[in-house]
């Protein structure tokens, strides 16, 4: 009776042990799926038009990837849609700052340990009377902004969305609205594409991007975490950014 009842454990554990693993396929054998912008707007971050110098993400991302054994396929999607797809299940990850999303759904996704920090400002023509010198200034304004992207608290202000950073800092000299949002370095990179002085106001959101999943797929991210951390250690995240931000 006693070695009866043994079997059946043993055969219970086995079983529930093929039904886990049938589950959570191995980190070889996943193949992920994410988006890159074609538009190439986000400089240094996202970069299309120069293969050897494709900007940080498409540097990170990448190795990470192959550093972690994960395969992952990207496809070129504007950001508007790549977030569509992502939240359809048809995309499994991307990049974001936490805080860009507090006021949007977090529940179906988890969230690796940070990668890399990111701060944006209020900008605005060096040339305009108007002075931002808080977050409370932009409340009811019309705010040059990029379609797709979360602001944490755009249901205070007006968005102007347009496809790319490019075309946020062409508004700001058109002057179709007194002030954008934009994270630093593409802001100075693109008004001195386009030839404007440009003034930083005070920061409107400053946090770590991360890698967000979906949960479904969450038994890859403590190796993500993993090479995450080796890859800051062994000071390949860093040499990615001096590339671009030195």
């Amino acid at each position: 009776m006693q070695s009866h009842i043994l079997y059946c454990a043993v055969l219970f554990i086995l079983s529930t042990s093929f039904i886990t693993e049938a589950k959570s396929p191995s980190v070889s054998q996943t193949k992920l799926r994410y988006s890159n912008d074609p538009a190439g707007g986000w400089v240094p971050y996202a970069i299309t038009d120069d293969p050897s110098r494709p900007g940080i993400f498409n540097e990170i991302v990448p190795l990470l990837m192959e550093e972690a054994n994960i395969q992952a396929k990207s496809t070129p999607l504007p950001i508007k849609r790549a977030l569509v797809e992502l939240h359809a299940g048809n995309l499994d990850f991307d990049l974001v700052n936490p805080e860009w999303i507090a006021s949007h759904d977090k529940g179906n996704f988890i969230y690796s340990m940070p990668i890399i920090e990111v701060t944006e400002y209020l900008v605005s023509l060096h040339s305009t009377s108007i002075t931002y010198v808080s977050l409370e200034d932009i409340h009811g304004e019309l705010v040059g902004t990029v379609a797709g992207y979360y602001y944490h608290d755009d249901n205070k202000f007006n968005r102007s969305d347009f496809r790319s950073e490019s075309e946020v800092i062409l508004g700001l000299g058109k002057k179709r609205y007194s002030v954008a949002i934009m994270e630093r370095a593409a802001a100075l990179y693109w008004s001195d594409k386009h030839d404007l002085e440009i003034s930083f106001g005070p920061i409107h959101s400053k946090g770590e991007i991360v890698l967000r999943l979906r949960k479904e797929l969450q038994y890859l991210m403590p190796k993500i975490n993993q090479t995450i951390i080796r890859l800051q250690k062994q000071g390949d995240i860093a040499k990615i950014l001096s590339q671009y931000l030195d």
